[in-house]
């Protein structure tokens, strides 16, 4: 039996839900894709099967996405464990722009909000 053929979008899509499912929850993965259309996509196709001459390749073994998941998780600065380090990211990203709108608008013309903010 040939492997199945995905469409572009359809692969994009399923990488993108198994990325915001932590590479987790195919079950969810598989609903969300017959959501959007795609009704012929199966959550078996995600994982490798069989060994030896009977190996299929899954779309994760295939496409590389269980690297691109321990990438994506390294890299999240949206991942906290607790709501007060959810708040230190929140905070931090605000003052990356504001820093941004300062260093883009000059101090001396930024006015005294914008730099207090940034302080605070």
């Amino acid at each position: 039996m040939a492997p199945r053929k995905f469409h572009p979008d359809e692969l994009k899509l399923a990488f993108n839900l198994f990325i915001d499912h932590n590479g987790q929850r195919f079950d969810l993965i598989e609903k969300e894709m017959h959501r959007q259309g795609w009704t012929s996509f199966r959550k078996d196709c995600l994982k490798s099967k069989g060994l030896g001459e009977n190996h299929r390749e899954g779309l994760i073994e295939k496409h590389g996405w269980d690297k691109a998941l321990q990438v994506h998780i390294a890299t999240a600065g949206t991942l906290a464990k607790t709501s007060a380090e959810s708040l230190l990211g929140e905070v931090e990203a605000l003052r990356k722009l504001i820093y941004l709108d300062l260093v883009a608008t000059g101090v001396g013309k930024a006015g005294k909000d914008l730099i207090y903010q940034h302080d605070k």
